[in-house]
């Protein structure tokens, strides 16, 4: 395996074992190949040999210290602390020195590892360790990060102005991680600022700086982001001459975070600073009609005002703490109202709930392709328990599928109606297209027996026709012939239709009563045997006009 900075890079399946030194019988060359003539070009320090496998978390782990040389599992340690020699010793016991071969291109460089405790830091702290907090007192610490200047890679500065006595805490993050450093609290008494780097001693390895709470976070490719983070500090006359960063997203590494006085040595007093997971949104769970969306949050979260969540105060969630919009892309629904929020159970939010259930009302029921964006109000809505925020300006989006079964909008003639010409056909317009859910095909002449039945109300004996539509929405039953008159006509409209997104389609039927169109006619006549009366039998009912 290749490991870079703890982070494996590469990895390959070969033979191999344990190294048996007594089969050795050529020397250990470090920074040049077996020929003696390709050598490394860069600069080398602390090569050591374990006698095991380390991971990465265990390569972070020391990667940046001087060793003592009696670590467990250490056969081989070459520091290059040898000051100008040419024996380069080897500081593990019984280990062999190693001897400097200058062929007239190599020097000597700086020594870029501090040792025991570090140069430039002043406290090592993991994830382990969150959440933390700690107050350094800047009076009896010494300037070791000038943070007057912030030198861009290509070329150029940010003019920050002001450097003083600084605390830097040595963080290594074993695996990628998004968390939060603020120094808003109130034994933080100075003007204090802040940046962070990723080598120990190189203000050129800067990440990011911010002087205050609401003033830009500056970025070495030139950017900024801002903005007006509410704060709480000891520094009475401005109290945002503190900082706040809810949300930095970082890979796994050792980073240097560095609080400054912005006031010259010596320095005036203390920070305390805050450091642990971002409070994010984990996940979210909407309802299958979109009316209640579950919000997962990585802790418990608080309302109200920043300097009561600080202060222990915060209370439960309200609707003003969430702002809500609705795409209508193509959909019917345009707006949305959050009518309430509670707790899983159900319970009101009293603050400290991991989850928050927002329920939801469309004054427009949701057609489907709607855009739902749910988010914060602001950067001081949503807090953890100390008071940072969720910073989640974006909110989430939630695609809003069709959940409605579709409907017969009208027809033609209408369900009751009677005296319906014979001739006439049936028109019906459907709330949206459908289909046969049968095959999931447009339905046409070939398919239209599984979705509709036309037949005589009374008798049940299905009359044929034919079927038309240009959209799925609209179609227009042509039935073949004309309709009995003066008949109960019955269409059923069956389940097996349905739209687009599978929804189905509720049975229905439409009745209605064909036109009495043709005038009555004489089937038979007869006389009576003694001619006293004459018996006429007519084709239908007959009436006095």
């Amino acid at each position: 395996k290749i490991f870079k900075n703890g982070v494996e890079q590469e990895s390959y399946n070969t033979p191999g074992g344990a190294i048996v030194w007594e089969d050795i019988a050529t020397d250990l060359y470090i920074g040049k190949y077996l020929d003696g003539n390709t050598s490394f070009k860069g600069s080398i320090d602390e090569v050591r040999v374990w006698e095991m496998a380390n991971t990465g978390s265990e390569i972070q782990a020391t990667m940046n210290d001087v060793l003592d040389g009696d670590e467990s599992g250490l056969i081989g340690y070459w520091n290059f602390n040898d000051n100008q020699s040419l024996d380069v010793a080897s500081h593990v016991d019984g280990g062999t020195p190693g001897v400097l071969n200058n062929d007239g291109n190599g020097e000597w460089d700086d020594d870029k590892f501090s040792g025991s405790g570090g140069d430039c830091f002043d406290m090592e702290i993991t994830e382990a360790d969150f959440p933390f907090s700690h107050l350094a007192d800047l009076m009896t610490e010494d300037d070791d990060w000038d943070q007057s200047t912030f030198p861009f890679p290509g070329g150029g500065e940010h003019t920050n102005g002001a450097n003083g006595a600084d605390y830097t805490y040595k963080l290594t993050l074993s695996q990628p991680a998004i968390i939060y450093v603020t120094t808003c609290d109130a034994l933080t008494n100075v003007d204090v600022q802040i940046g962070i780097y990723t080598d120990d001693c190189n203000e050129a390895s800067w990440i990011f700086f911010q002087d205050d709470s609401n003033t830009p976070i500056y970025y070495p490719d030139g950017t900024t982001e801002q903005y007006n983070f509410e704060c709480i500090s000891g520094f009475e006359s401005n109290p945002q001459y503190a900082n706040m960063l809810p949300r930095i997203v970082w890979d796994a590494g050792t980073y240097y975070i560095v609080v400054d006085d912005r006031e010259p040595m010596p320095g005036t007093g203390s920070v305390k600073t805050w450091m642990g997971y971002s409070l994010l949104v984990d996940s979210t769970e909407v309802a299958g009609d979109y009316s209640e969306v579950d919000y997962f949050f990585s802790e418990g979260v608080y309302g109200g005002n920043y300097a009561d969540v600080y202060n222990g105060n915060g209370i439960g969630l309200e609707t003003s703490d969430y702002n809500l919009d609705v795409n209508p892309n193509g959909g019917d629904a345009n707006q949305v109202n959050l009518t309430s929020l509670a707790a899983s159970n159900g319970s009101t939010l009293t603050g400290g709930e991991e989850i928050v259930v927002l329920n939801l009302e469309y004054p427009i029921t949701p057609s489907g392709g709607e855009i739902l964006t749910i988010g914060p109000a602001s950067v001081s809505s949503i807090f953890n328990s100390v008071g940072v925020p969720l910073l989640d300006i974006e909110g989430i989006t939630i695609n809003l599928v069709d959940e409605l079964a579709p409907t017969i909008e009208f027809t033609d003639p209408v369900n009751g109606q009677t005296g319906v010409p014979s001739g006439d056909n049936i028109t019906i317009n459907f709330s949206e297209q459908i289909r046969n859910s049968l095959d999931e095909s447009n339905i046409t002449n070939s398919n239209a027996v599984d979705c509709f039945i036309l037949e005589e109300a009374v008798s049940g004996e299905d009359l044929s026709f034919t079927i038309t539509s240009g959209d799925q929405i609209e179609f227009v039953i042509n039935p073949d012939g004309q309709l009995p008159e003066y008949t109960e006509i019955k269409l059923s409209i069956l389940a097996t239709i349905e739209d687009q997104n599978d929804n189905g389609f509720q049975f229905d039927t439409l009745h209605f009563l064909t036109a009495d169109e043709t005038a009555p006619q004489i089937q038979s006549s007869a006389i009576s045997p003694i001619n006293d009366y004459v018996s006429i039998t007519f084709n239908e009912g007959v009436y006095n006009t």
